[in-house]
């Protein structure tokens, strides 16, 4: 989905106005941190997931060479056909970035560059359930600006890429290559990542953490001390005002969902224990929204994860079964499929597993899958059955 051209009606500033969200149902809730889980946690826990899946897994760590994990089968191969290192070199090397799930497969994004100053050049391509690969487009090739960073993000829905060039001197400018428009000014910040209703950055001068600006115009929709996470439509669930608190060290911030137009806000509920919000995944054809609050050091050395799911029309939260639990944050991840079911990749306690949840489920089913180099990106396939 290309970025839109927005309403000029933005929203006051983050810290002002206490309004509801429209529709919204009325009133706040309390913000409170949940109860103190157990010390030790257990691992993640579940029943057998002994069901047919139809979900094959396109992970890769750090941007090696990806696998093909069949969730049925519990088995995994090696896509070798993008010619990625099967191990992590330097930040300027050959790297695979998996985008999203796609008719046929999964889309992944291949960078390659000689030096850190040299030009980049980038392959999008397609990779099936069993492994195939077929190159989609070939990007034009990004040079370094002479003076300055360059940075670049994947956009949404095909094969584009956002440009920022930060100079040493000079305004940050933001461009979408290829593309006809010209590059925009923009707040000068690391390029976080595209959404359906902006492009994130992150502050780097000590101002506000993180910016949501129109890449047609560069104006600025929001600016918050913290994260933006857009949801839905014009709603972003913005975690500002961070402070530390609570034994596991954590930062501890406050909850609202914003209406970008009219400028609603609605308060949430801090939900878990942990401060903190580690990844948030939005179910694409519903409100919800799954969040992932956790700990790197909980109690220590292990880390700790626990997934909420917040109901984005009506601002509660519903405990996923099996969290809190010990969980490798930086081998774990959490992803919607295209039907509306959230995957998740959980390395912790000696073992990983897969756990597949669906609205309404009282229970978390778990299935042992094979280790790899971890699942901190993936894409899951969802296929009308699964194959060898």
């Amino acid at each position: 989905m290309r970025p839109r051209l927005w309403r000029t009606a933005l929203f006051a500033a983050l810290a002002g106005g206490a309004y509801l969200l429209a529709g919204g149902g009325g009133g706040s809730t309390t913000a409170s941190a949940g109860s103190r889980p157990p010390e030790p946690l257990p691992r993640l826990s579940g029943p057998a997931l002994a069901t047919p899946t139809h979900i094959f897994i396109v992970t890769s760590n750090n941007g090696v060479s990806p696998f093909i994990v069949n969730v049925d089968r519990q088995t995994a191969r090696a896509v070798p056909g993008l010619a990625v290192p099967s191990s992590y070199t330097t930040p300027w090397g050959p790297r695979v970035e998996l985008l999203r799930a796609a008719v046929g497969g999964a889309l992944a994004v291949v960078g390659r560059q000689r030096c850190q100053r040299c030009a980049l050049s980038q392959t999008e391509f397609l990779i099936a359930s069993d492994g195939s690969v077929r190159r989609i487009a070939r990007l034009p090739t990004i040079v370094p600006a002479a003076t300055g960073t360059t940075e670049t993000a994947p956009a949404l829905g095909g094969a584009a890429t956002w440009v920022l060039r930060w100079p040493h001197v000079g305004p940050c400018t933001l461009r979408l290559v290829p593309g006809t428009r010209p590059a925009v000014r923009v707040p000068c910040g690391d390029l976080v990542r595209d959404t359906v209703a902006g492009v994130v950055l992150a502050a780097g001068n000590g101002g506000p953490s993180e910016w949501l600006v129109n890449p047609l115009t560069g104006s600025v929709r929001a600016r918050v001390s913290g994260s933006l996470w857009p949801i839905h439509g014009d709603l972003v669930l913005e975690n500002y005002g961070l402070q530390p608190g609570g034994p596991t060290g954590s930062q501890f911030g406050h909850l609202s969902l914003v209406n970008l137009i009219s400028g609603g806000r609605r308060q949430l509920a801090w939900p878990s224990y942990f401060g903190g919000l580690i990844r948030v995944a939005i179910e694409p054809h519903g409100s919800w929204v799954a969040i992932d609050f956790g700990s790197p050091a909980y109690p220590g050395p292990a880390q700790a994860e626990d997934i909420w799911m917040l109901n984005a029309a009506t601002g509660k939260f519903t405990h996923v079964p099996g969290y809190p639990a010990q969980v490798d944050i930086k081998f774990s991840d959490i992803v919607w499929t295209d039907d509306d079911r959230l995957v998740i990749a959980a390395q912790g306690g000696g073992r990983t597993v897969v756990g597949i949840w669906k609205r309404g489920q009282a229970t978390l089913p778990l299935r042992s899958v094979p280790t790899l180099q971890g699942y901190n990106s993936f894409v899951p396939i969802a296929t009308a059955r699964a194959t060898r």
